[in-house]
């Protein structure tokens, strides 16, 4: 059996792989960028503590109260 489009090659065929692995590479360097710029652009911001208690020395009566629920979630802490 002759299969003739087997015996010379056509030196156009190569661009059917490079063109579509050069858009693969430049679809992948314009995502890190995009990703990169996203990351980058974020603000972190400073936050203030609006509540620092110290739980060292056990449980301050002063500034807590014990309020027992019997819906099955144990102790709930309130701020007197």
């Amino acid at each position: 059996m002759q299969q003739p489009w087997k015996e010379k090659k056509d030196p156009k065929e190569k661009w059917v792989t490079i063109i579509p692995c050069v858009g693969l590479i430049v679809g992948l360097a314009v995502a890190g960028f995009l990703v990169w710029h996203g990351i980058s652009s974020v603000v972190n911001h400073k936050y203030c503590p609006v509540l620092t208690e110290d739980w060292s020395n056990g449980f301050d009566e002063k500034i807590w109260t014990r309020e027992v629920e019997c819906g099955g979630f144990g102790y709930v802490l309130t701020v007197t």
